[in-house]
């Protein structure tokens, strides 16, 4: 779940609070979800997550002069000795920021022209960026075999004035929740590491 306070008067307005609720709660509630199904502890009722369950990187050798570009495909080549091969890659934005600044010896980006509109790909494979996991580490998987996600309930908005001071300050709570389980049903199929 995710909360927000707004004054009572927004609640006379339905554009308005349809457009507070949509930029701000569901994206705030979308957020929660995401650092759930990546980092999820498992205890109370916090989702078991991807990186909780994930298999420890472990290099198979050690390239020279290696990159962290190249510890994406270190992590690639061990989920495919697993015989799972991978089909995405997880990143922070600093991380995928510092390897699209990588350049050659004549100065020019290797992961393409920072004009062009690309899909970010790493290896042939998507990458997706988030706050949801730490600058300096990764996670690469076969994520449609690692785990299932059960959605119960989608985002449901509840109102109340009662909450806590409301009725006296004139306010209202919005809370936002949504209801999932996280079934990982292949830990092998998940590689987490750390950029050395």
């Amino acid at each position: 779940a995710h909360f927000m306070i707004a004054s009572r008067q927004a609640l006379d307005d339905a554009p308005a609070l349809q457009s507070l609720i949509d930029s701000e709660l569901r994206y705030g509630l979308q957020l929660v979800e995401e650092s759930e199904l990546l980092l999820g502890d498992g205890t109370g009722q916090h989702l078991s997550g991807l990186i909780t369950n994930a298999t420890a990187y472990s290099a198979a050798f050690t390239p020279a002069s290696a990159q962290i570009i190249d510890q994406i495909a270190l992590a690639l080549l061990q989920s495919e000795q697993a015989l799972i091969p991978a089909s995405g890659v997880v990143l922070n934005f600093a991380d995928w920021t510092k390897m699209k600044l990588t350049k050659n010896t004549l100065g020019s980006y290797i992961l393409g022209d920072p004009a062009a509109a690309t899909t970010p790909q790493l290896w042939g494979l998507p990458v997706v960026t988030t706050p949801a996991i730490s600058a300096g580490h990764f996670l690469v998987g076969n994520f449609n075999l690692a785990a299932q996600i059960f959605d119960r309930l989608g985002i449901e908005v509840l109102l109340s004035t009662e909450d806590a001071n409301n009725f006296r300050e004139n306010k209202v709570t919005i809370r936002g929740e949504s209801r999932l389980a996280l079934a990982v049903k292949r830990k092998a199929a998940l590689i987490y590491g750390t950029f050395a």
